[in-house]
């Protein structure tokens, strides 16, 4: 028996869309929403991510971030996620995520996995 990995062949993307509320320099609440899109023969949105949480600033371009999973798949889970500004204007900026995701329940083994997030700021 071989060994089965999660991704090969790739089966979805997600495409998160977030909004965080400053509450001052260092603290945010951050949510985040994420449809997975399939990438099979046919395009169809096969999951959804709930993502609440809250952001720590550590300097001016580093964070983390916190966040609690609840998918509609039935697995809940954590999201500790670590982010870097790369750079910024006066109205926008461009950062870099790298999220650890941690999922469990649905009858399902436990998953611990990671990411890269390009992100864009207004």
């Amino acid at each position: 028996m071989g060994q089965k990995h999660a991704f090969l062949p790739l089966q979805s993307v997600g495409v998160p869309v977030g909004i965080n509320l400053w509450f001052d320099r260092d603290i945010a609440f951050s949510i985040e929403f994420v449809p997975d899109v399939g990438v099979g023969g046919h395009i169809l949105m096969d999951n959804f991510l709930f993502h609440p949480g809250f952001i720590r600033s550590l300097s001016d371009r580093a964070n983390i971030a916190l966040r609690l999973a609840f998918d509609t798949s039935g697995r809940i889970g954590l999201t500790p996620v670590l982010g870097y500004k790369l750079f910024s204007t006066n109205q926008s900026s461009v950062s870099l995520s790298i999220p650890f995701p941690m999922r469990f329940g649905n009858g399902l083994p436990a998953s611990f996995a990671t990411g890269v997030q390009l992100g864009w700021g207004f």
